[in-house]
């Protein structure tokens, strides 16, 4: 009986927690390729069409860092989260930018001058009962030849 009451009641407070109005939005995202198109190195997501060298396969993850926090800290360069034995915990920001940065110098310094089939997307792991956010770029670094 006691199974069949809490039953009830979960499902009552999910019942009762319904869909809420929402305003409408536009959301436009994109990567700036401006820095690395000034110092001579080409991405594409496509594949080059003309002459290129091979150079390698390449993948840069960036994970954030994550740290206990005191029950009174706040800060503006990430968030706090609270896991499931209720300790909280801090997750610094992470950027795109970071793991485009760490590809374009392990490719130019394997003496590529631009990434093919470039790809960047979200990944996570669980870290306890926290789900952490990472970022992972890949591409296929090549050297032009024309």
């Amino acid at each position: 009986m006691r199974l069949f009451i809490s039953i009830t009641i979960i499902l009552f407070t999910f019942a009762c927690s319904g869909t809420k109005e929402m305003p409408g939005s536009i959301s436009t995202t994109g990567i700036d390729f401006t820095n690395y198109t000034k110092l001579g190195f080409f991405i594409t997501t496509e594949i080059y069409p003309g002459n290129y060298q091979s150079i390698g396969i390449l993948s840069s993850t960036v994970w954030p860092e994550v740290t206990k926090v005191p029950d009174k800290y706040s800060s503006n360069d990430g968030r706090i989260v609270t896991d499931a034995d209720g300790k909280k915990w801090f997750i610094k920001s992470i950027n795109y930018k970071d793991a485009l940065d760490e590809l374009y110098t392990k490719a130019t310094k394997m003496g590529a001058n631009a990434m093919m089939k470039f790809d960047i997307k979200s990944v996570s792991y669980q870290n306890g009962s926290l789900t952490v956010d990472g970022i992972q770029a890949t591409g296929f670094a090549i050297k032009m030849t024309e």
